[in-house]
């Protein structure tokens, strides 16, 4: 006689699958819900203020990324992975991954991105052949309770140096859209970086960037007018000074000298002093002294900047007078620009 009759052991036997397939349909369940987190990036509009490319110079600022992921599993950790591209107001070229923002005359003002504060690592395009120069080294979110969890970023904006010719406006760029590409997955351990975009691929925040560039100028220096030494003054003695200004570049400027410490309102009658002893000279924008340069209308000189220093020629005369006591005479002038 059999001790397990083939009903009650069918019994078992059909028991004993049932729970198996309880168990693995448990499982992919769970698994489900683990593959069904969702991490959504959001990033603040990055504003470099007001600069003068004129001087040459670089202009750094930063924004900041945010992620926020749900529908995960506590203690687990998702990697962020980003590629900021030129695809977007970029130049269209690979070498050094430029972008551009632009004024409503159509000017452009090239900056590019960093991943790091000493702005040494250019934050890279992945369609440009190098998605791990791009991606690296990625942010991570902790998951905690609840199955979410937050994390942040920094985006190091740098204008360009060498920009001199960018012209005075308001400069804006998009920098959302396709010219940003995100990318996470749950990351599989502490060697795991962003080589690659591998993962899945979440909606790019768009945020602008600006930067305004208004008009400006700068006297540079102004070289001394020095008519050295001279016993008798029976003839004219001409002498000479630069003076340089930088004014951005398409801005209209005038620059104006004054009368000196006697205040004279005719710029060729100024005065050079020793205590009460005077020697009258006079000061002009061209080398033939016909021009007076003084500071009021139609005495001024004109320029428009070119971004760059120029520089322009103060030309000076003492005339012939009457001789005075031997010793150092001198004046002092204000020299002014208008933009």
């Amino acid at each position: 006689m059999s001790e397990c009759p083939d009903q009650k052991c069918g019994w078992r036997l059909i028991s004993f699958l049932r729970a198996v397939w309880f168990v693995f349909t448990l499982g992919a369940i769970v698994n489900a819900a683990t593959a069904a987190g969702v991490c959504t990036p959001t990033a603040g509009n990055i504003a470099h203020g007001s600069v003068d490319p004129s001087t040459g110079s670089s202009f750094n600022t930063s924004g900041t990324l945010n992620f926020s992921c749900s529908g995960y599993t506590s203690g687990q950790q998702v990697l962020m992975c980003i590629s900021y591209g030129w695809t977007l107001n970029g130049l269209g070229s690979c070498t050094g991954f430029v972008r551009y923002l632009q004024s409503a005359a159509g000017g452009k003002y090239t900056n590019v991105f960093y991943k790091d504060a000493a702005y040494s690592i250019v934050w890279a395009d992945n369609n440009c052949g190098s998605a791990t120069a791009a991606f690296d080294p990625g942010f991570t979110i902790n998951i905690g309770a609840g199955g979410t969890g937050s994390g942040s970023g920094t985006v190091y904006s740098q204008m360009l140096s060498g920009q001199q010719s960018v012209v005075p406006g308001t400069y804006t760029g998009d920098m959302g859209g396709d010219g940003a590409r995100y990318f996470y997955r749950l990351k599989t351990g502490a060697s795991d970086v962003c080589s690659s975009n591998v993962g899945t691929v979440a909606n790019g925040p768009s945020f602008q960037m600006s930067v305004t560039v208004p008009a400006a100028c700068t006297i540079i220096g102004v070289g001394n007018v020095d008519f050295g030494s001279a016993s008798v003054l029976s003839a004219n003695i001409d002498a000479s000074s630069t003076l340089s200004v930088r004014c951005t570049s398409t801005t209209p400027y005038t620059i104006a000298l004054d009368g000196g410490t006697s205040a004279a309102a005719n710029p060729t009658l100024r005065k050079m002093v020793n205590g009460a002893q005077q020697i009258t000279y006079g000061l002009y924008s061209d080398a033939a002294r016909t021009t007076a340069w003084g500071n009021s209308a139609g005495a001024t000189v004109a320029g428009t900047g070119s971004g760059s220093t120029q520089a322009l020629t103060i030309y000076g005369r003492v005339p012939p007078q009457t001789s005075v006591p031997l010793g150092s005479y001198s004046d002092t002038v204000v020299v002014s620009v208008t933009y």
